[in-house]
C-alpha cells in the first residue's frame, strides 16, 4: 500500500466520522494523518530525519500497523454494523497516538483495547459469521445455532497474560451462568502489545518469514499458559483464539510491512460435540479470514 492509499484511508475515516456528526481533531486519527501526509509529498520524503527523530521514525512505523487495522474495522462494521461502529469509533481514536505511552492505571490503554474487540468483529464479519451487539459480552456470534460469546483481553507485557486469562475466564463463566440455551464461550487474545512493546520491529527477508517468526512467538508465549487456562476454564470455556500482528521490516528490499495471524489452542475438557463445533467454527473462520 501506497502512502498517498494510507492518507486516502485516513481521510474517508474522517470524512465518515463528520457525516455522523462526529469531530476527528486532536486524535491519533489526526496525527497519523499529518505524519502520513509528511511521507504521501515526495519533496519532504527525501530528508525524512529532517521531520523525524528516530524514537519517531518508529513510531511512525508503527502508524502503517494502526491505520490498517482502522480501515479494516471501518470499512468492514460501516456496511454491515454501523450502529456498534456508531456508538464506538470514536472513543477507539482517542488516547496516545503512539501504545509505548499507554497506561492501564489511567485507562489510556482502553482505546486499543476497545480497538482489539472492534477488530475481532470485523474479521468475523469477513469470514461470514454475524454479530450481536450484546452489552453481555465483548463479542457474540453464532455457529451451527449456536451463540458464541468472545471476552476480549490485551495484556501489556508478558506478565501479564496469566492475569489476562484468569480475567477473561472468570468473565466468561458470568457469561454462562445461568445460560441454558447451550453458548459457547471463548477467551480472544492480543498480544501485539506484548510482542512488540510498541515500538519493537520484526526483522526478516520477506513476509513471509515475518509471519513464521511471528507464529513461533506466539506459541512460545501462550504454551506455558495453556494448562493454567485448562486448569480455569474446566469443561466451560471452548479455547483461547489469540491475535498478535507487528510492524515488520523487511530486507529485500528494506521496506516497513504488517504482519498479522490468528491461532486457536482449543480445550480438550469441553465435551466432544462441542470441542468439534468449536473445531470447525475456527476452521471456517481461519479458511475465510483474509490475514494481513
Amino acid at each position: 500500500m501506497t502512502y498517498s492509499e494510507m492518507l486516502a484511508q485516513i481521510c474517508a475515516l474522517e470524512s465518515w466520522l463528520q457525516s455522523a456528526g462526529q469531530v476527528a481533531r486532536n486524535t491519533r486519527l489526526s496525527k497519523y494523518k499529518n505524519d502520513i501526509s509528511v511521507l504521501a509529498d515526495p519533496e519532504k520524503l527525501q530528508n525524512l530525519r529532517d521531520h523525524f527523530s528516530e524514537p519517531e521514525l518508529r513510531e511512525l512505523f508503527f502508524t502503517f500497523t494502526e491505520v490498517h487495522e482502522l480501515h479494516t474495522i471501518f470499512s468492514t462494521l460501516r456496511a454491515q454494523h454501523i450502529d456498534i461502529l456508531k456508538a464506538r469509533f470514536l472513543e477507539v481514536i482517542t488516547g496516545p497516538a503512539s501504545s509505548t505511552k499507554e497506561k492501564p492505571s489511567n485507562s489510556s490503554n482502553r482505546p486499543r483495547n476497545l480497538q482489539f474487540e472492534l477488530l475481532l468483529m470485523a474479521h468475523l464479519a469477513n469470514a461470514g459469521f454475524k454479530i450481536t451487539d450484546n452489552p453481555l459480552s465483548d463479542i457474540q456470534t453464532s455457529y451451527s445455532g449456536r451463540s458464541i460469546f468472545i471476552e476480549c483481553k490485551r495484556p501489556q507485557r508478558q506478565t501479564g497474560i496469566h492475569a489476562a486469562i484468569k480475567d477473561g475466564v472468570s468473565q466468561l463463566k458470568k457469561r454462562l451462568a445461568g445460560d441454558t440455551s447451550q453458548s459457547i464461550a471463548v477467551l480472544g487474545l492480543s498480544l501485539s502489545k506484548v510482542i512488540t512493546e510498541g515500538d519493537t520491529m520484526l526483522r526478516a527477508p520477506d513476509a513471509r518469514s515475518a509471519l513464521k517468526i511471528l507464529s513461533e512467538v506466539v506459541h512460545q508465549l501462550v504454551k506455558p499458559h495453556v494448562p493454567y487456562f485448562h486448569s480455569q476454564a474446566k469443561a466451560l470455556v471452548g479455547g483461547i483464539l489469540v491475535h498478535a500482528s507487528a510492524c515488520t521490516i523487511r530486507l529485500n528490499p528494506e521496506s516497513p510491512a504488517t504482519v498479522a495471524m490468528q491461532v486457536f489452542f482449543d480445550n480438550p475438557q469441553v465435551n466432544t460435540d462441542d470441542q468439534k463445533l468449536i473445531q470447525q467454527w475456527f476452521q471456517e473462520y481461519e479458511k475465510l479470514e483474509k490475514l494481513d
